[in-house]
């Protein structure tokens, strides 16, 4: 047996700093079979010493505890009950306990349930714990036993290729129903939540039920799953008696509860629970400190903790028992309502790159961003008089892909050559979205083989295709070409036009504060990188606390000169910014011009736009710049109109190019992960074929040194003002 972050016998094990601040928390357990103790726990700023009720708790009871704790503590915790559910980043409160809550920062005693820190904290260790797990979670049968009970964990989960099931109708409800997605969850959510925040918590919550179940609930659906996630409450009341061979995910908060699920037979233990100073911190516990030392700073509650927990880093407990491989479960593949469709899967033959000696060829895909762009399509312009434009959208995703144009006499200074081909993947952005992973993989890996008879060794995914899914990774493994997304010459073209745009607008890049929009996507996060080397601070705003916090850890240890802030909402920072590099997925708009500081540069590299055309014309002092389009090195003709002057091509498109001309034929820039290194590769690479920036532009339009000089001239004001 082996354990990763093993808990400490003692109980203080970390010194306190001199100039730390002293808390104190009063836990209050509802679980009957939970132990009263005191306890102690050091955080970079703040040593934490908990007393802990024991459980046989009632309602009454923890509001006489709680009124007498007011002024004898700093805060209260409420752990083994939900008061609070989640669904995306609402958050709803329990209608007649919401009142033993008291998270105002002005509150003398602060009341926590957890809500924020099972958000936050647990996010990120259920991404550390699949990353450290690897194939034991995913491509696994899982059952999550109430998304909304953990909805941040199930977000994380979603994202990883396996049959899942969540449990919320059947083990808070007596509905023997399965959810197979956590957009049917979300779909669920409002009946769900109206019972949930009014009904008495006996008749749903298992930690608030006094009476021993004598029958495990739904047991097919463990005897199915490969991986179990849930609270211990739920496993405590539901599991069967044998849960041989299986993975658990759970908060563990006792030495207790890891030797109950031992002698039920689990492999292997990974807890959500996090472990400091020796200590195994609930929820409810962690979101109080987190609350404390947080206190006063500016911001919504749940992105002041995240720089916190950069600080405290913490790591999840697994306790591995034995190889979960050795797991046989007692119900097939297709025991309980088939669980939804399989995985994509596709036969294809070995893959075979050629590279004719003379001249290269490629593809690169194309695809509606707005559906006015249809029109283009040969058929479906036919129909623009006749439908309405969702009716027009939803044709067209259900219409072949064609050839849009051929690219011809594309030559480098170095005497290669180059033609290809732009095919033409008629749906929308909007569309794309809603379509499942699947259903693309395999329209794009049909693009890969008509892009093959035409004697192409590489094609480019464009726009969305590019970011679907596994951002191209499941359809390299199904290609017969190379595949690549594009994205890492698409960062190093936004670097440099970074760079001369800061240079020409008079900002002085090591004294100002950068921030990156979308920060945890594929191109976000490199660019947070390179950003965080030049800047005085940068901040990094994306949705997913879990992400953006492993991202904020990184570049810490990257650039640990740099100051970094994390945070899940824009507004808190983009008044203070002087670079705003905005790389989301989204299909409007999310930036608002009249929030940006006079002389501010914005680097919009999103498709479609961040900043809407019209809206940006109310802030002339501000200079809106695309993400560098790339001029090519001959005349060559595209034969399509991509909204660009001539001779001019998106950088994504350029590196697809870029590759045919060096003669790569294997897949270049796939996945999530950007490599810092093969961005200066490919930059090097586009210089020796004579491929460069097409100058700064704005909106399809040529910055002119008009609009320059008015930028910099407000900049010049308002930086006066400030030293004033």
């Amino acid at each position: 047996m082996s354990i990763s972050n093993p808990i400490s016998g003692e109980t203080n094990s970390a010194s306190e700093p001199p100039d730390a601040d002293t808390f104190r928390i009063l836990e209050i357990n509802f679980p009957q079979d939970i132990r009263g103790r005191g306890y102690s726990f050091q955080l970079p700023n703040a040593s934490v010493h908990v007393e802990s009720v024991p459980g046989q708790m009632t309602i009454e009871r923890a509001k006489n505890i709680i009124r007498d704790a007011k002024g004898a503590f700093d805060a209260v915790a409420l752990s083994g009950l939900s008061l609070t559910y989640t669904v995306g980043d609402r958050y709803h409160r329990h209608r007649f306990l919401r009142e033993l809550l008291a998270e105002r920062d002005d509150d003398p005693t602060m009341v926590c349930d957890g809500i924020r820190a099972k958000d936050t904290v647990e996010r990120l260790l259920m991404r550390r714990i699949v990353e450290q797990l690897e194939g034991e979670i995913a491509n696994r049968r899982i059952l999550v036993l109430s998304g909304m009970d953990r909805w941040g964990v199930s977000e994380v989960v979603s994202t990883l290729k396996s049959q899942i099931i969540f449990g919320d109708l059947m083990y808070n409800f007596r509905f023997g129903i399965p959810l197979f997605s956590l957009r049917q969850v979300r779909s669920m959510s409002p009946l769900i939540l109206y019972v949930l925040t009014r009904a008495p918590l006996e008749w749903y919550f298992p930690g608030a039920r006094r009476g021993k179940r004598l029958m495990p609930r739904w047991r097919p659906a463990f005897y199915w799953a490969e991986v179990i996630i849930g609270g211990m409450n739920y496993l405590k009341r539901y599991s069967p008696s044998s849960l041989d061979g299986k993975v658990v995910v759970t908060n563990v908060v006792s030495d207790d509860e890891i030797e109950w699920l031992k002698s039920k037979g689990a492999s292997t233990i990974a807890s959500l629970t996090p472990v400091i100073s020796g200590e195994r911190i609930s929820a409810s516990v962690m979101e109080a400190a987190l609350s404390l030392v947080t206190r006063g700073k500016v911001g919504h509650r749940r992105d002041r903790y995240l720089d916190e927990i950069i600080r405290v880093d913490p790591a999840p407990e697994i306790v591995a028992i034995r190889p979960s491989s050795s797991q046989v479960p007692a119900l097939g593949e297709n025991g309980l309502l088939a669980a939804g469709p399989l995985p994509f899967d596709r036969k294809i033959s070995p893959v075979d790159f050629s590279l004719d000696k003379d001249t290269s060829k490629f593809a690169f895909v194309i695809h509606p961003l707005v559906t006015k762009q249809l029109l283009g399509h040969p058929v479906l312009r036919k129909f623009r008089y006749v439908l309405p434009s969702s009716a027009l959208e939803a044709v067209a995703s259900k219409s072949p892909s064609f050839v849009a144009s051929h690219v011809k006499n594309l030559v480098s200074p170095t005497g290669r050559k180059a033609e290809g081909w732009l095919l033409g993947f008629p749906v929308t952005s909007r569309i794309m979205l809603k379509l499942s992973p699947e259903h693309v993989y395999d329209r794009l890996v049909e693009l890969a083989e008509i892009a093959q008879d035409l004697g192409a060794t590489v094609m480019g995914l464009g726009a969305y295709t590019s970011v679907v899914g596994d951002a191209g990774v499941s359809v390299a493994k199904r290609s017969p070409i190379a595949i690549t997304t594009g994205n890492s010459y698409t960062v190093a073209a936004t670097m440099e036009t970074i760079d001369i745009a800061s240079d020409k607008i008079g900002i002085i890049q090591n004294s100002s504060v950068g921030l990156v929009v979308g920060a945890t996507g594929s191109i976000g996060s490199v660019l947070a990188r390179f950003l965080a080397e030049r800047v005085r601070e940068i901040v990094i705003v994306s949705p997913r606390p879990e992400r953006v916090i492993a991202l904020g850890s990184q570049i810490k240890q990257e650039s640990p000169n740099t100051i970094v802030r994390t945070t899940t909402n824009i507004t808190d920072h983009i008044h203070r910014a002087d670079i705003i590099v905005t790389t989301t997925s989204t299909v409007d708009p999310i930036i608002s011009v009249d929030k940006l500081k006079p002389g501010a540069l914005v680097c919009d590299v999103a498709r479609p736009p961040d900043i809407d055309e019209r809206s940006a014309t109310r802030r002339p002092d501000v200079l809106v710049i695309e993400s560098g389009e790339i001029a090519l090195p001959s005349d060559a003709d595209i034969g399509f109109d991509i909204g660009l002057p001539p001779n001019t091509v998106y950088a994504c498109l350029a590196e697809t190019m870029i590759l045919a001309l060096e003669g790569i034929a294997h897949h270049y820039t796939i996945g999530r992960t950007i490599m810092k290194d093969r961005v200066e590769q490919v930059a090097e690479m586009g210089k020796r074929h004579g491929f460069k920036l097409a100058g700064l532009s704005s909106f399809g339009q040529i910055v002119d040194e008009e609009r320059i000089g008015i930028v910099k001239e407000a900049r010049m004001r308002s930086n006066a003002v400030i030293g004033h």
